[in-house]
């Protein structure tokens, strides 16, 4: 009897851990860039970067950090941007355009979600930006 009492006191406390663990997991993450539907501008204005943050299964992560950065040589760490999601885990993030790459005036942008405590990093896919230097100024690190 003493042996059945601990084997089911053991299967109890397994599927308890079990079922703790299944809560405290980390959920992916699906973050997306809308693609524009110019891709250039002119050094000096307004970019906005637009898009959304959601669970795989489509749930809004709310007050969520979003990073935009770009392959340019300028600046080094490549971040342009930073904002945070509202509470349906939209963003948009404003940020002047300014000559980033003096080479060729092209560059790869994407948004970038660190993840957290709850949340599973992710990164969107790039988005091609041809940036005319006319107006501009260039990027200072």
């Amino acid at each position: 009897m003493l042996k059945i009492a601990a084997i089911l006191f053991f299967v109890l406390l397994l599927s308890t851990n079990i079922a703790l663990s299944d809560t405290q997991r980390i959920q992916e993450t699906k973050l997306r860039l809308f693609q524009w539907t110019h891709t250039s501008v002119d050094a000096g204005y307004v970019i906005v970067f637009a898009g959304n943050l959601k669970t795989i299964s489509g749930e809004p992560i709310p007050k969520a950090k979003i990073t935009i950065k770009i392959d340019a040589p300028c600046p080094s760490d490549g971040i342009i941007a930073q904002g945070l999601t509202d509470n349906k885990g939209r963003y948009y993030i404003m940020t002047e355009a300014l000559i980033w790459d003096e080479k060729d005036n092209l560059i790869k942008a994407h948004a970038e979600f660190l993840g957290n405590a709850k949340y599973a990093p992710s990164i969107s896919r790039d988005q091609i930006i041809v940036i005319y230097p006319s107006h501009g100024k260039k990027c200072n690190q």
